[in-house]
């Protein structure tokens, strides 16, 4: 119990979930700016002179960590930012207060966005922030983290077939680390097929 108690205190252990509390406390970092869906997807359609990466992502998730070191902030780094808009959003508020710091240790600089919303139109997608930003169905089940989307300057979301080993598959928004070639030469009107080992 001491132990987990040091590592609750020293930061290195991090519990994420959003609550009346940590909604009242987001509101006292003012860096970050909190967005309904469709608000996100305002900011997104307004941006029509380059290409977006939105990241929906959580500072609490190991996988989003390991896509931060692979290949968010290699890419953040790499790629010409007169050509593409970077959106980080955080898929609440749980983690806002560990947020700068979390994207400082990347490397990342930009606005920090979080997904605050109780509207009844974002209520009724029970938790699937892609159907509701797109408005349409393109996934099952809530919204997980990392999840990236890949838009051309239209808003035009890349979209990928995986085809998993045990033979089933999906249609869902291509993973950023998937890219097979640079976002020019990339088609957003068809849908590329990946096969996925796990």
């Amino acid at each position: 119990m001491v132990i987990l108690a040091a590592l609750f205190a020293s930061g290195c252990i991090r519990i994420c979930y959003e609550s009346p509390r940590k909604i009242r406390q987001a509101a006292r970092y003012t860096s970050q700016i909190p967005l309904t869906v469709k608000e996100l997807r305002s900011l997104i359609d307004q941006d029509t002179s380059q290409y977006k990466l939105v990241v929906l992502y959580s500072n609490c998730c190991g996988f989003c960590s390991k896509r931060f070191g692979d290949t968010y902030s290699p890419l953040w780094h790499q790629l010409d930012s007169s050509k593409v808009s970077w959106y980080f959003v955080q898929i609440d508020c749980s983690g806002v207060k560990w947020n700068e710091k979390y994207l400082k240790s990347y490397g990342i600089s930009t606005t920090m966005y979080y997904i605050r919303d109780d509207s009844p139109e974002y209520l009724s997608y029970e938790g699937n922030i892609t159907n509701c930003l797109f408005g349409r169905h393109i996934t099952d089940g809530p919204t997980g983290t990392p999840t990236t989307y890949i838009l051309d300057r239209e808003g035009t979301l890349k979209l990928a077939c995986y085809i998993y080993s045990d033979g089933t598959s999906s249609v869902e928004p291509m993973e950023l680390h998937l890219l097979p070639t640079s976002l020019d030469e990339m088609d957003f009107h068809t849908i590329d097929t990946i096969r996925w080992t796990y």
